[in-house]
């Protein structure tokens, strides 16, 4: 492996993410690799030193505050409830089934409309490579009897004669 392509594979390779085989190639390339080598073990380094940093404890402050939005945001939630149970009460199953209906209505009907016109448009495609074929062998109508273009033409008429 090159040097850029285990660049891709370090991180991976650090956390323990990798699969044996490219573990196993990254292994060898830095064993052959001075400067892949080094770069890993100042990776190594880096993050010993960033896990020893001790985390910082929320203030008694910040934790009153959170704890104080969340009661406002379930006090909030409470009071919207009302409406809720009015829509969830009788209303919602009928408003659910007709926008099944329509979404299933509407489903249906694209996709006879698609279906219709994309056949329509296979067709008239067809139609203008069989002229568009036709006309180029009528170009070679012409041609000798022992020539390339002739014997081209044997066979097409023969392989029509086939096709039913």
């Amino acid at each position: 492996m090159r040097c850029a392509r285990i660049e891709e594979y370090l991180h991976a390779y650090m956390d323990g993410e990798l699969p044996p085989m490219p573990r196993r190639q990254v292994e060898e390339h830095m064993k052959a690799c001075a400067a892949c080598r080094a770069h890993v073990q100042a990776l190594w380094a880096l993050d010993a030193t960033l896990r020893a940093v001790p985390l910082p404890e929320a203030s008694d402050a910040l934790t009153a505050r959170i704890l104080a939005a969340a009661s406002e945001y379930r006090a909030g939630r409470a009071a919207r409830r009302p409406m809720a149970r009015w829509w969830g009460g009788r209303w919602k199953p009928w408003a659910l089934r007709m926008a099944v209906a329509a979404v299933v209505l509407l489903g249906l009907g694209l996709g006879g409309w698609l279906g219709t016109h994309t056949i329509e448009e296979h067709r008239r495609q067809k139609h203008l490579a069989i002229e568009a074929v036709d006309d180029t062998l009528d170009a070679f109508a012409d041609a000798p009897a022992g020539s390339l273009a002739g014997a081209y033409l044997a066979l097409t008429a023969e392989t029509d004669r086939r096709t039913p």
